[in-house]
């Protein structure tokens, strides 16, 4: 089995990106990506400036990084943000998404591709990766598209369907957990779901 140790984590500054930088660092060679708002990370390599819209600013990254393995998890993941400005979703998930897989090929890297259990409409649950994808958001449907990109580019590739996450965040980039907690201890009226099953993800 072969041994990888350069890792390339795209959206390092994010939530998953910033625990796997953190946790990878141990084990591997890792730099990461980060758009908006610059971070150290503990134990890495390199930080780079990259807006996963721009192909060559992907390029360039790539380039210099030099990686083995890439790790992208860089999206506009939340659902109501989808749907109010679907051309970023889409150039984000699913253009960026394309772009990173065809400079991943060019250097001969492999790819991690983070998507969603949103890819599912859910009445089924206990989901295989061989079952029906359908997705009732347009979150979902960009993943789902990515996906695609992903498979139809690379030669070489994972893609893992991740569920709902929490853990600890980075201050910038939460999840649900925090989001919750915060709301509460400030009095905040949080809205919920109702009738729905989950298998929330510990993110470590």
């Amino acid at each position: 089995m072969p041994s990888y140790s350069q890792l390339l984590i795209i959206g390092g500054s994010g939530f998953l990106g910033w625990n796997l930088a953190k946790m990878a660092a141990k084990r591997y060679d890792v730099s990461f990506t980060y758009c908006q708002r610059p971070l150290a990370i503990p134990g890495t390599q390199d930080a780079y400036h990259l807006d996963i819209q721009d192909p060559d600013q992907i390029r360039d990254v790539l380039e210099k990084a030099q990686p083995e393995v890439i790790i992208h998890t860089a999206a506009l993941t939340n659902p109501d943000d989808c749907e109010k400005r679907r051309p970023m979703a889409h150039a984000v998930n699913v253009a960026g998404t394309r772009s990173l897989a065809e400079c991943a090929e060019e250097i001969g890297a492999k790819l991690v591709y983070i998507s969603t259990d949103l890819v599912f409409d859910g009445k089924q649950g206990n989901y295989s990766e061989h079952a029906l994808t359908n997705p009732v958001n347009y979150y979902g449907e960009t993943k789902l598209a990515g996906e695609k990109a992903v498979q139809e580019v690379m030669s070489t590739y994972l893609i893992a369907r991740v569920a709902l996450m929490y853990g600890e965040g980075n201050g910038s980039h939460g999840c649900f957990t925090d989001w919750l907690r915060n709301g509460l201890e400030n009095g905040q009226e949080v809205t919920l779901f109702a009738h729905q099953y989950r298998t929330p993800l510990f993110v470590k």
